[in-house]
């Protein structure tokens, strides 16, 4: 199961990457356009605001399953093994806890701006379908997690010690 929400979650991070690229070409257009002909972009700025939140959501898990995520770990190194097995029980039951939560979220106000019909202003691209996308793209990460949390329970891994 860990080797399948590893790839998805790969998958999406190439979907982050190839937003970013959209970004860079899209800042640098607007950049050159804006100083050369003094014709900016019109909507550069509401389609960054869409990518970046989308590139975070598609590249969160990856980041998460190749121990990416910025960890301090100065006490834990030095606690016995039970001491980390229970605390890493302890924070991913917690972290779990607050990724469904945001996910949730998003379901949520995917469909309330699904029932508003809510879109940009200047570009009036429809808003629900992108956090949709954000919010299937944080079930990838729930799973890696699930995943994660039973091999922390079953099979007694503790952070650092995963086989990967």
């Amino acid at each position: 199961m860990r080797k399948v929400t590893k790839k998805i979650n790969y998958y999406c991070t190439h979907g982050s990457a190839v937003l970013l690229l959209v970004l860079l070409l899209l800042t640098v257009s607007d950049v050159f356009l804006r100083y050369v002909f003094n014709s900016p972009i019109r909507g550069s700025y509401e389609l960054t605001e869409i990518i970046v939140p989308l590139m975070v959501f598609l590249a969160s898990a990856h980041a998460h399953d190749s121990g990416d995520h910025v960890v301090v770990d100065i006490i834990y190194e030095k606690m016995p093994f039970i001491a980390k097995w229970v605390t890493s029980m302890i924070g991913h039951l917690v972290y779990l806890g607050l990724i469904v939560l945001m996910c949730w979220r998003l379901f949520v106000y995917s469909n309330s701006l699904r029932e508003v019909n809510a879109w940009t202003s200047q570009l009036e691209i429809v808003l629900w379908p992108i956090l949709l996308l954000g919010a299937i793209a944080m079930l990838g990460y729930i799973a890696s997690l699930i995943v994660e949390l039973g091999a922390i329970i079953i099979k007694r891994e503790v952070l650092g010690s995963e086989s990967g």
